[in-house]
Protein backbone atom coordinates (compact mmCIF):
# COMPACT_ATOMS: atom_id res chain seq x y z
CA UNK A 1 0.00 0.00 0.00
CA UNK A 2 1.18 3.46 -0.82
CA UNK A 3 -0.03 5.16 2.12
CA UNK A 4 -0.30 4.88 5.96
CA UNK A 5 -3.18 2.43 6.79
CA UNK A 6 -5.45 3.80 10.14
CA UNK A 7 -7.69 1.37 10.74
CA UNK A 8 -8.48 -2.99 9.84
CA UNK A 9 -11.23 -5.09 9.95
CA UNK A 10 -11.76 -8.37 9.69
CA UNK A 11 -15.76 -8.74 9.50
CA UNK A 12 -18.01 -11.57 9.83
CA UNK A 13 -17.78 -12.76 6.72
CA UNK A 14 -13.92 -13.36 6.93
CA UNK A 15 -12.85 -10.36 4.60
CA UNK A 16 -10.58 -7.77 5.36
CA UNK A 17 -10.98 -4.08 5.04
CA UNK A 18 -8.03 -1.79 5.42
CA UNK A 19 -9.01 1.71 5.61
CA UNK A 20 -5.89 4.23 4.49
CA UNK A 21 -5.10 7.56 4.72
CA UNK A 22 -4.90 9.13 1.07
CA UNK A 23 -5.49 6.41 -0.99
CA UNK A 24 -8.80 4.91 0.34
CA UNK A 25 -10.25 1.56 1.16
CA UNK A 26 -9.04 -2.18 0.29
CA UNK A 27 -11.38 -5.23 0.68
CA UNK A 28 -9.85 -8.21 0.38
CA UNK A 29 -6.55 -6.84 -1.45
CA UNK A 30 -9.54 -4.91 -3.58
CA UNK A 31 -9.26 -1.29 -3.86
CA UNK A 32 -12.07 1.43 -3.71
CA UNK A 33 -11.74 5.31 -4.03
CA UNK A 34 -13.83 8.91 -4.18
CA UNK A 35 -13.56 8.39 -8.07
CA UNK A 36 -15.10 5.12 -8.27
CA UNK A 37 -19.20 4.32 -8.00
CA UNK A 38 -19.47 3.44 -4.38
CA UNK A 39 -20.57 6.84 -3.28
CA UNK A 40 -16.98 7.15 -1.19
CA UNK A 41 -16.28 10.90 -0.43
CA UNK A 42 -12.99 10.58 1.15
CA UNK A 43 -9.73 8.55 0.58
CA UNK A 44 -8.69 9.18 4.18
CA UNK A 45 -10.62 6.37 6.45
CA UNK A 46 -9.96 6.83 10.29
CA UNK A 47 -11.46 4.27 11.37
CA UNK A 48 -13.93 0.74 10.50
CA UNK A 49 -16.81 -1.07 12.44
CA UNK A 50 -18.90 -3.80 11.94
CA UNK A 51 -22.40 -3.16 13.69
CA UNK A 52 -24.52 -6.57 14.76
CA UNK A 53 -26.53 -6.00 11.29
CA UNK A 54 -23.27 -6.81 9.54
CA UNK A 55 -23.47 -3.44 8.03
CA UNK A 56 -19.76 -1.68 8.01
CA UNK A 57 -19.33 1.77 8.60
CA UNK A 58 -16.59 3.97 8.19
CA UNK A 59 -15.53 7.15 9.93
CA UNK A 60 -13.58 9.51 7.12
CA UNK A 61 -11.52 12.59 7.17
CA UNK A 62 -13.71 15.68 5.23
CA UNK A 63 -15.80 12.68 4.50
CA UNK A 64 -18.40 11.97 6.88
CA UNK A 65 -19.58 8.92 8.33
CA UNK A 66 -19.92 6.37 5.39
CA UNK A 67 -22.50 2.51 5.65
CA UNK A 68 -22.87 -0.37 3.47
CA UNK A 69 -24.75 -3.36 3.55
CA UNK A 70 -22.18 -5.34 3.04
CA UNK A 71 -24.37 -7.82 0.82
CA UNK A 72 -22.19 -10.53 -0.98
CA UNK A 73 -22.95 -10.66 -4.84
CA UNK A 74 -24.26 -7.01 -5.20
CA UNK A 75 -21.78 -3.72 -5.87
CA UNK A 76 -20.21 -1.85 -3.08
CA UNK A 77 -21.81 1.14 -2.29
CA UNK A 78 -21.91 3.71 0.65
CA UNK A 79 -24.74 5.90 1.67
CA UNK A 80 -23.12 9.27 3.47
CA UNK A 81 -24.23 10.78 7.27
CA UNK A 82 -23.08 13.66 8.88
CA UNK A 83 -22.08 15.50 5.87
CA UNK A 84 -23.57 19.01 6.35
CA UNK A 85 -21.41 20.78 8.29
CA UNK A 86 -16.99 20.93 7.90
CA UNK A 87 -16.21 19.73 11.29
CA UNK A 88 -19.17 17.12 11.38
CA UNK A 89 -17.41 15.33 8.12
CA UNK A 90 -13.92 15.82 9.56
CA UNK A 91 -13.72 12.21 11.94
CA UNK A 92 -11.71 10.64 14.30
CA UNK A 93 -13.24 7.33 15.86
CA UNK A 94 -15.72 5.00 16.20
CA UNK A 95 -16.87 2.52 18.78
CA UNK A 96 -19.74 0.70 19.83
CA UNK A 97 -22.02 1.10 23.17
CA UNK A 98 -24.76 -0.48 24.53
CA UNK A 99 -27.48 -2.06 23.09
CA UNK A 100 -26.39 -1.17 19.65
CA UNK A 101 -25.55 2.47 20.18
CA UNK A 102 -22.70 3.49 17.55
CA UNK A 103 -20.41 6.54 18.72
CA UNK A 104 -18.33 8.83 16.26
CA UNK A 105 -16.09 11.19 17.25
CA UNK A 106 -15.50 14.53 15.27
CA UNK A 107 -14.51 17.62 15.19
CA UNK A 108 -18.02 19.04 16.15
CA UNK A 109 -18.22 16.74 19.18
CA UNK A 110 -19.65 13.48 19.85
CA UNK A 111 -22.82 11.60 17.83
CA UNK A 112 -24.28 9.08 18.76
CA UNK A 113 -26.79 6.63 16.28
CA UNK A 114 -28.95 3.22 17.32
CA UNK A 115 -27.31 0.62 15.11
CA UNK A 116 -30.45 -1.99 15.09
CA UNK A 117 -32.28 0.42 13.43
CA UNK A 118 -32.80 -1.08 9.75
CA UNK A 119 -33.33 2.13 7.95
CA UNK A 120 -31.18 4.90 9.18
CA UNK A 121 -31.44 8.69 8.23
CA UNK A 122 -29.42 11.88 9.63
CA UNK A 123 -32.11 12.53 12.13
CA UNK A 124 -31.59 9.54 13.84
CA UNK A 125 -28.36 11.24 15.26
CA UNK A 126 -27.82 12.97 18.32
CA UNK A 127 -25.55 15.09 19.04
CA UNK A 128 -23.49 16.46 22.13
CA UNK A 129 -21.40 19.72 21.35
CA UNK A 130 -20.16 22.70 22.98
CA UNK A 131 -22.87 24.90 21.07
CA UNK A 132 -25.13 22.63 22.87
CA UNK A 133 -23.68 22.75 26.11
CA UNK A 134 -23.13 19.27 26.49
CA UNK A 135 -19.30 19.26 25.99
CA UNK A 136 -16.16 21.51 27.00
CA UNK A 137 -14.77 21.17 23.81
CA UNK A 138 -15.69 19.85 20.16
CA UNK A 139 -12.72 18.16 19.10
CA UNK A 140 -12.46 14.57 20.00
CA UNK A 141 -9.89 12.19 19.28
CA UNK A 142 -10.65 8.83 20.46
CA UNK A 143 -13.12 6.85 22.19
CA UNK A 144 -13.44 3.93 24.45
CA UNK A 145 -16.75 2.54 25.90
CA UNK A 146 -16.51 0.28 29.43
CA UNK A 147 -19.39 -2.21 28.97
CA UNK A 148 -19.14 -2.79 32.84
CA UNK A 149 -19.30 0.52 34.47
CA UNK A 150 -21.63 2.09 31.27
CA UNK A 151 -18.71 4.47 30.61
CA UNK A 152 -17.99 6.39 27.35
CA UNK A 153 -14.59 7.93 27.93
CA UNK A 154 -13.69 10.39 25.19
CA UNK A 155 -10.14 11.72 24.70
CA UNK A 156 -9.80 14.79 23.56
CA UNK A 157 -7.72 17.85 22.02
CA UNK A 158 -7.05 20.74 24.47
CA UNK A 159 -9.13 19.66 27.18
CA UNK A 160 -7.64 15.51 28.12
CA UNK A 161 -10.00 13.54 28.75
CA UNK A 162 -14.27 13.64 29.12
CA UNK A 163 -15.52 10.24 31.04
CA UNK A 164 -19.29 10.49 30.43
CA UNK A 165 -22.38 8.56 31.87
CA UNK A 166 -25.79 8.48 30.19
CA UNK A 167 -29.29 7.74 30.75
CA UNK A 168 -31.32 5.43 28.64
CA UNK A 169 -32.84 8.21 26.91
CA UNK A 170 -29.29 9.31 26.03
CA UNK A 171 -29.50 12.72 28.36
CA UNK A 172 -26.01 12.88 30.04
CA UNK A 173 -26.30 11.27 33.78
CA UNK A 174 -22.82 12.54 34.70
CA UNK A 175 -19.90 13.90 33.34
CA UNK A 176 -16.45 14.69 34.36
CA UNK A 177 -12.87 15.86 32.56
CA UNK A 178 -9.29 14.22 33.61
CA UNK A 179 -6.87 17.01 32.53
CA UNK A 180 -3.27 17.95 33.11
CA UNK A 181 -4.20 19.87 36.56
CA UNK A 182 -5.88 16.00 37.74
CA UNK A 183 -2.50 14.60 36.87
CA UNK A 184 -2.92 13.79 33.57
CA UNK A 185 0.57 14.10 30.90
CA UNK A 186 -0.78 16.04 28.70
CA UNK A 187 -4.43 17.70 27.47
CA UNK A 188 -3.68 16.09 23.79
CA UNK A 189 -5.17 12.50 24.12
CA UNK A 190 -4.22 10.02 21.24
CA UNK A 191 -5.57 6.73 22.20
CA UNK A 192 -7.08 4.98 24.76
CA UNK A 193 -7.15 1.45 26.49
CA UNK A 194 -8.80 -0.46 29.56
CA UNK A 195 -6.04 -2.98 30.98
CA UNK A 196 -7.38 -6.37 32.38
CA UNK A 197 -6.85 -4.70 36.36
CA UNK A 198 -9.62 -1.92 35.25
CA UNK A 199 -7.32 0.94 34.74
CA UNK A 200 -7.65 2.93 32.16
CA UNK A 201 -4.40 3.89 30.01
CA UNK A 202 -4.17 7.11 28.33
CA UNK A 203 -1.31 7.75 25.25
CA UNK A 204 -0.90 11.57 25.37
CA UNK A 205 0.88 13.87 22.70
CA UNK A 206 4.06 13.80 25.65
CA UNK A 207 3.80 10.51 28.03
CA UNK A 208 1.66 8.00 28.94
CA UNK A 209 -0.72 8.12 31.87
CA UNK A 210 -2.81 5.50 34.21
CA UNK A 211 -6.32 6.43 35.43
CA UNK A 212 -8.12 4.89 38.63
CA UNK A 213 -11.97 5.29 37.30
CA UNK A 214 -13.38 4.80 40.60
CA UNK A 215 -11.32 7.62 42.34
CA UNK A 216 -10.12 9.03 39.05
CA UNK A 217 -6.76 8.63 40.72
CA UNK A 218 -4.16 9.53 37.70
CA UNK A 219 -0.43 8.26 37.39
CA UNK A 220 2.08 9.35 34.56
CA UNK A 221 4.36 6.85 33.09
CA UNK A 222 8.05 8.03 30.94
CA UNK A 223 8.20 5.08 28.21
CA UNK A 224 11.20 6.03 26.54
CA UNK A 225 14.41 8.01 26.64
CA UNK A 226 14.06 9.91 23.82
CA UNK A 227 10.88 12.99 23.01
CA UNK A 228 9.83 10.40 19.91
CA UNK A 229 9.32 7.33 21.79
CA UNK A 230 7.06 9.47 24.24
CA UNK A 231 4.64 11.24 21.21
CA UNK A 232 2.18 8.82 20.95
CA UNK A 233 0.16 8.25 17.58
CA UNK A 234 -3.64 8.71 17.00
CA UNK A 235 -5.51 6.16 17.89
CA UNK A 236 -2.89 3.54 17.82
CA UNK A 237 -3.35 0.93 20.63
CA UNK A 238 -3.89 -2.65 20.86
CA UNK A 239 -4.94 -4.46 24.14
CA UNK A 240 -3.37 -8.32 23.45
CA UNK A 241 -4.75 -11.89 24.55
CA UNK A 242 -2.08 -12.12 27.30
CA UNK A 243 -2.70 -8.43 28.99
CA UNK A 244 -0.28 -6.38 27.37
CA UNK A 245 -0.79 -3.14 25.69
CA UNK A 246 0.78 -1.67 22.59
CA UNK A 247 0.98 2.15 21.74
CA UNK A 248 2.14 3.81 18.50
CA UNK A 249 4.66 6.24 18.76
CA UNK A 250 6.56 8.51 16.92
CA UNK A 251 9.64 6.13 17.39
CA UNK A 252 7.89 2.87 16.92
CA UNK A 253 6.35 0.66 19.32
CA UNK A 254 5.73 1.13 22.75
CA UNK A 255 4.96 -2.24 24.77
CA UNK A 256 3.43 -2.04 28.29
CA UNK A 257 2.88 -4.75 31.00
CA UNK A 258 1.17 -3.37 33.57
CA UNK A 259 2.36 -5.18 36.42
CA UNK A 260 5.58 -3.74 35.16
CA UNK A 261 5.17 -0.03 35.38
CA UNK A 262 7.24 2.34 37.03
CA UNK A 263 5.50 5.77 38.44
CA UNK A 264 6.87 8.62 36.97
CA UNK A 265 7.29 11.52 39.83
CA UNK A 266 6.41 14.68 37.47
CA UNK A 267 8.61 17.24 40.14
CA UNK A 268 11.53 14.99 38.98
CA UNK A 269 11.35 15.11 35.53
CA UNK A 270 14.06 17.74 33.41
CA UNK A 271 12.71 20.11 31.41
CA UNK A 272 14.15 20.94 28.12
CA UNK A 273 13.33 23.99 26.65
CA UNK A 274 13.37 23.73 22.87
CA UNK A 275 12.43 26.89 22.11
CA UNK A 276 12.29 30.62 22.89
Amino acid sequence: LNAPVFSTLLDSKGKMWIGTRGTGLYIDGKQYTENDSTSMISNDIYKIAEDKNGRIWLATWQGGLHMTDNNDGKPLYFTNFLINSYNEKRQHDLCFGDDGDLWIATNNGLYVVNTNKKNITNKDFTNYNTQNGSLPTNEIVCLYFDHESHTLWAGTTGCGIIQLQFYNNRKIKSIKTIDRSAGLANNIVKAILKDKNGFIWVSTEEDLSRIEPKTGGVRTFHIGKSLQSNIFAENAALLTKDGKMIFGTGYGLAIVRPKNTKYLNIKNVNICITEL
